[in-house]
């Protein structure tokens, strides 16, 4: 066995030995190039590294008088990493301090908010709030401007279904009924169940985002006045967000020849003015709206 480098004869001996990719040297041509240190045992490090030598690499260094650098290759990485490390825990301090403020500045604007969505009617912006989990962990911050909205559906996942001539109705998936009139459907009472396990509204962004917004997520009657509420809430909602729809997307007047489903919005709305869902002044102003006057 000879040193790849100058040809010496070699004894197996960890201390005299160094092994490359693809030979061996001695430890004074190793020493040379810097591939292994002055001392009597070779660190594990070391001998990794001058695992990964080949013996054209290694003599090429020797004939051109240079040294292998691993040892300041990872002191440099190691302080490269700390770098990336501070600057990502100032990235993300900034970050949470925006967020703070922002979120700040929306409470100061009396922003109504939908579940986790907050809207701020002054900045013409929403919101969507962090939970704790993602403001630890510095999730970005999502915001839109009131001009991103583009729909919105409201879900209502029934919980119980009521049997009809002893036979039990399926029903799969949520309830989802659309914007404006078409909310009216959904708290028609023509239910055919008795209970809800959740009521929310799923608000559709441009740019393919969409956020769910909860109102009522445990099992609740629908005979109930939380359940009451919760439809009071969800028609004001819709209202606000009708108008910030039509205000930034404008649509062109309904052409006549739709007064058949004029005509049952406008008894679904009644229906909704009886049960005391709406007040007379919502009633006037979401008729003029499905009338198109």
């Amino acid at each position: 066995m000879k040193c790849a480098i100058c040809g010496k004869k070699l004894h197996v001996g960890l201390t005299t030995i160094i092994t490359l990719k693809d030979g061996v040297l001695c430890k004074k041509c190793a020493q040379q190039i810097n591939l292994i240190s002055s001392g009597l045992l070779h660190g594990v490090a070391e001998v990794k590294a001058a695992s990964t030598v080949t013996v054209v690499e290694a003599t090429d260094y020797f004939n051109n008088h240079k040294i292998f650098t691993f040892d300041q290759d990872r002191k440099q990485a190691k302080v490269e990493k700390k770098q990336q490390q501070v600057l990502e825990e100032q990235q993300r301090a900034e970050g949470a301090d925006k967020y703070d403020q922002l979120l700040s500045e929306f409470k100061e604007d009396k922003a109504w908010h939908v579940g986790k969505v907050y809207f701020d009617d002054k900045k013409q912006q929403v919101l969507v709030k962090k939970s704790t989990a993602e403001h630890l962990f510095n999730e970005p911050t999502l915001t839109f401007s009131y001009s991103d909205l583009e729909n919105y559906d409201v879900i209502e996942d029934p919980a119980t279904i009521e049997k009809k001539h002893g036979v039990g109705r399926s029903i799969v998936g949520g309830l989802v009924a659309g914007p404006t009139g078409a909310v009216l459907g959904a708290f028609s009472g023509n239910k055919s169940y008795d209970a809800v396990s959740k009521v929310a509204m799923v608000l559709y962004f441009k740019g393919n985002y969409h956020i769910e917004a909860t109102f009522l997520s445990n099992a609740t009657s629908t005979s109930s006045s939380t359940y009451a509420a919760v439809q009071r809430s969800v028609m004001q909602v819709s209202r606000d967000l009708d108008k910030i729809i039509a205000a930034n997307n404008p649509v062109e007047p309904a052409k006549p020849g739709n007064a058949h489903s004029s005509a049952d919005d406008l008894r679904e709305l009644k229906k909704l003015l009886d049960d005391g869902i709406l007040t007379e002044e919502e009633f006037a102003a979401k008729k003029k709206q499905i009338l198109g006057i």
